[in-house]
């Protein structure tokens, strides 16, 4: 925590500096599209011919029952000590940057699992290279589960289950949403 919050901590004032060092108009505030050449921010209209609305992002909902039971990838980077297992829904990269980090960092060897839905992880990238990668990664005792369907996440005393179409079930100490981000885009009137 400690190194990503040093990395991190800059960053937003520092991109307002040069945003602003540059010549832009930075106004902070929540944005609503009047029209295509207008826009509403803080009660106060603004025309030009093109804008940039940095609207940042969400993570992706999970269409099952029990998906409150998950944490963001945000979550995860402030966990204050790292669980024995976890289960990482999605299979890209965030699910294997933090995947990697879990198995360095404190959880337990083979008790770190990516769910992926699809055949294939990482399904954007160069085959050879993800194959390599998922190699390196069992080989640190990161399990990958490919063309698995998440029925639901189930809480109990002992921890969370991954219940799966097939009915297996997934016992872990915690559960990461990973599935991607959505823009922040539904208050816009775009």
């Amino acid at each position: 925590m400690k190194e990503k919050n040093t990395f991190t901590s800059d960053i937003p004032e520092n991109t307002i500096k040069n945003i602003r060092g540059n010549g832009i108009t930075f106004i902070p505030g929540k944005a609503t599209f009047i029209d295509q050449n207008t826009i509403s921010v803080n009660k106060s209209a603004f025309s030009a011919f093109s804008f940039v609305v940095a609207t940042g992002a969400r993570p992706k909902a999970l269409p099952f029952e029990g998906n409150e039971h998950t944490i963001t990838s945000n979550d995860f980077l402030e966990l204050q000590s790292l669980p024995r297992s976890i289960a990482f829904i999605g299979g890209g990269f965030i699910s294997f940057e933090l995947s990697h980090f879990a198995a360095r960092l404190g959880s337990e060897a083979g008790a770190i699992h990516i769910l992926q839905a699809g055949e294939r992880v990482l399904s954007r990238f160069d085959g050879d290279m993800v194959e390599q990668l998922v190699e390196a990664s069992e080989a640190e005792g990161i399990h990958i589960h490919t063309n698995v369907s998440v029925m639901s996440v189930q809480k109990d005393d002992s921890g969370y289950s991954v219940v799966f179409e097939s009915g297996d079930n997934l016992k872990v100490d915690l559960i990461v949403n990973a599935t991607g981000r959505v823009p922040n885009i539904d208050a816009l009137n775009l």
